[in-house]
């Protein structure tokens, strides 16, 4: 059980940094209202590319608070 929170924590965190660099490296002003997000297309429970995954919808209240 130990090991499954530490890995949850370790993709919570992968996420944030995925976020984190995207906003940094969007710097045309065009993309400046456009947040990219790093997600595997196909690995559940973390992340799907309907955006079913606990990754994804971390991904979307993040953008929301932004």
């Amino acid at each position: 059980m130990a090991k499954l929170v530490r890995c949850l924590g370790l993709r919570a965190v992968g996420v944030a940094a995925c976020i984190t660099l995207a906003a940094t490296v969007a710097a045309a002003p065009a993309s400046a209202s456009v947040l990219r997000v790093c997600a595997d297309p196909n690995n559940m429970p973390f992340s799907n590319q309907a955006g079913e995954g606990f990754e994804n919808k971390l991904a979307e209240l993040i953008a929301g608070k932004l």
